[in-house]
């Protein structure tokens, strides 16, 4: 299990727990599906449509990974 934190101008908004990926196709889903929470913030109003920051944690909170991602991408 991977935990993905969702940060938008320094502030985290929202916080997306997911499988581990092992391929490319899997990454690709887990991508989507941290876009399509995303939007759904932004849609309730705790974050704004744009970039954001995704950071890749542990079960135990250790920092695995971090990448730049934006509502408007499409995986």
């Amino acid at each position: 299990m991977r935990f993905y934190h969702v940060e938008q101008y320094g502030r985290r908004c929202i916080c997306h727990n997911d499988n581990a990926y092992n391929t490319e196709k899997g990454l690709k889903e887990v991508c989507t599906r941290i876009v399509a929470k995303a939007k759904k913030a932004v849609k309730q109003g705790n974050m704004v449509a744009g970039a954001f920051d995704v950071i890749v944690c542990d079960r135990t909170g250790r920092e695995l990974d971090s990448f730049h991602c934006g509502t408007d991408y499409t995986y």
